[in-house]
């Protein structure tokens, strides 16, 4: 027999096992005993250093690659063989408005107050507390100025209306050029940084206080040999380098040169949401009396994870920095807007009705469910100067989030199970709720029925079956007395004969108006008379298209919702239970807009069955 070792096995035992199979096979040790404690720990020791050995090697090939690779720094280190560039903590930013004053003498009066870093600001979150200070000074022009009755002292009063602030604390450090040292790096110290924050500038030496701005280039093949720039890097331990030019690809810098860079330290995504933004302010010339927040807190994001620069890192290569298709878009929208939770992008050719020219964005934040409009115009504005070509206008529109209205009733056998029914109820709610986390709340996430009512059979070993129907239903939030066209789009085949609204009043009317559709494509317009009988009305007017599942409201001035709301309400029941989305569309489960029907299930001697049926009903209009 030949005399050969399974070096395919890497497991500690299979080593083991195939070392004495090895040495059996070998005339001298054939009737050695390899239980024996003195062999048995040296066949231990060859099997441990194999397994040690293997398993180190293996290591070592699999950090050769971006897909296989663990450690950070060669994760990183391999995206930048792609030209990625691992993202850093993104500080939060705020939008606050100001009023401002300031008591003095007379001929101290100011017509303008220059907000800087003089100005801090706070904000708490759970027990934290976090800096923030202006993202760039703000010269504030006079609002109002009172003198005393004194006649000799001012008080003047200054407005800003659009503070941009930023979370974090402001840092500086210098490094002296030694060119003499060939391994000098200039390392930044703060593994928090936010890099996209970095200012650099380079004086000739200490004793000038002359400086030459360096900023990081859009391009690289714009650069020449004297282009002041300076590049980012991450090294080890999740720090950052700064490192310039060698005097072809940009200026390089020279011996003696003093480089100061300044820089912001944040706590990432840690502050996002908080609404309430206070003054500390240090300026003791000038007062903070009123601070108001126009945006909250928003677009923090910590340091990028090993997984994300492994996703990003070759489609990023593969769109080479530019956004041209839809696929490039879903590629650098998370680049510029950290905290988009889901992307969906389509080209104008695609949109109802085609819009050539342009490309569509729609992005579900984590925090809420729409952008504000400060947000989307920095989006439109980030993809238009440093991604979009000239040809094509980038447009952001919300999600359109249509909530399916789950009624099941579900049976089960109570002979099977020791809970009662408010204890299956909550059972299948939960359940509900897991598929809806699991399958949905995403842009092109779709519903499928025969998942969703399996989903529910195996909740719990006692349920029998379920007889579940899903409707769909879209709200829109209604601007009274202004006279707007309303367009449902339910994107799915409609069941005639199905739609049905909350009520709403329209000038000159004193009644709550309701719709309802018939075969045709017209819908129908009534409200209730004291009777109870519905009396259909001509002086409004929409349509409904059943094959694309849209409800148009044509034209209307909504002077009141009903039950005081703020949002209009169609419902319709789908031709297909499996419930596709589009576009910007996103399906949703509210466990609030579910109702549990749970039927106790008895089989008697005769095969007859006795149910009983308590219906507890979790939503209402």
């Amino acid at each position: 027999m030949a005399r050969t070792i399974q070096i395919s096995d890497l497991d500690f035992k299979d080593i083991k096992k195939n070392i004495i199979a090895y040495m059996k096979n070998d005339p001298t040790f054939v009737d050695y005993d390899f239980e024996a404690s003195g062999l048995n720990t040296l066949m231990d020791i060859l099997s441990y250093n194999t397994h040690y050995t293997s398993y180190y090697l293996n290591m070592v090939a699999n950090e050769m690659f971006l897909d296989t690779a663990r450690l950070r720094e060669n994760v990183v280190s391999r995206a930048k063989m792609l030209g990625y560039e691992s993202k850093s903590n993104i500080a939060p930013k705020a939008v606050v408005s100001l009023v401002i004053e300031k008591t003095g003498p007379l001929e101290s009066e100011s017509s303008t107050v220059l907000v800087n870093n003089e100005f801090k600001f706070s904000a708490t979150l759970d027990g934290v507390s976090y800096n923030f200070s202006p993202e760039i000074p703000r010269s504030v022009p006079i609002l109002s100025s009172n003198v005393d009755d004194d006649g000799v002292t001012v008080t003047t009063r200054y407005f800003l209306g659009d503070l941009v602030l930023v979370q974090g604390d402001p840092v500086t450090e210098f490094f002296v050029v030694d060119t003499t040292n060939p391994n000098q790096r200039f390392i930044l110290s703060n593994a928090n940084a936010d890099t996209t924050s970095i200012k650099v500038t380079v004086r000739e030496d200490l004793t000038t206080d002359e400086f030459t701005e360096f900023k990081r280039p859009t391009d690289t093949m714009d650069l020449s040999d004297v282009s002041t720039s300076f590049f980012v890097q991450e090294v080890e331990s999740g720090l950052y380098e700064i490192f310039f030019g060698d005097g072809v690809l940009g200026a390089a810098v020279e011996s003696g040169n003093l480089i100061t860079v300044e820089y912001l330290t944040t706590d990432g995504a840690a502050s996002n949401g908080i609404a309430k933004i206070n003054s500390n302010n240090t300026n003791s010339e000038f007062k903070i009396t009123e601070i108001k927040t126009v945006n909250k807190v928003y677009g923090g994001s910590d340091k990028e994870t090993t997984d994300s620069i492994k996703f990003y890192a070759p489609r990023t290569f593969e769109g080479q920095n530019r956004a041209v298709t839809v696929r490039d878009y879903k590629t650098i929208i998370p680049k510029i807007y950290t905290q988009s939770s889901s992307v969906n992008v389509w080209g104008g050719e695609d949109n109802e009705p085609p819009q050539f020219g342009r490309v569509f964005i729609s992005i579900k934040p984590n925090d809420g469910s729409y952008l504000t409009d400060f947000e989307k115009t920095t989006i439109q504005n980030k993809l238009k100067t440093d991604y979009s070509i000239l040809t094509i206008l980038p447009e952001i529109i919300d999600p359109n989030y249509t909530k399916l209205i789950v009624t099941t009733n579900v049976k089960y056998d109570n002979e099977a199970t020791v809970l009662g029914e408010d204890e299956l109820r909550t059972i299948v709610l939960n359940t509900i709720n897991n598929f809806s986390d699991k399958f949905m709340n995403e842009f092109d996430n779709y519903f499928r029925y025969s998942n969703f009512i399996s989903s529910i059979d195996n909740s719990n070993d006692a349920i029998t079956n379920n007889t579940t129907t899903v409707d769909l239903q879209i709200e829109k939030k209604i601007t009274l007395n202004a006279r707007s066209q309303y367009v449902y789009q339910f994107n799915n085949e409609i069941m005639p004969l199905t739609i049905s609204s909350t009520g709403f009043k329209v000038m000159n009317s004193n009644n709550f108006l309701y719709i309802e559709d018939s075969n045709q494509k017209e819908l129908k317009f009534y409200y209730m008379d004291n009777n109870g009988k519905k009396v259909y009305v001509t002086n409004v007017s929409g349509t409904i298209d059943h094959k694309k599942g849209t409800v148009t409201l044509n034209d209307l001035t909504i002077t009141e919702l009903e039950n005081n709301a703020s949002l209009l309400k169609i419902k319709i029941t789908p031709k297909d239970q499996d419930v596709f989305p589009r576009r910007n569309q996103i399906l949703v489960i509210d466990p609030q807009e579910v109702t549990i029907n749970m039927m106790a299930d008895t089989d008697d001697y005769n095969n007859n069955y006795d149910i009983t049926t308590q219906s507890v009903s979790i939503i209402r209009r």
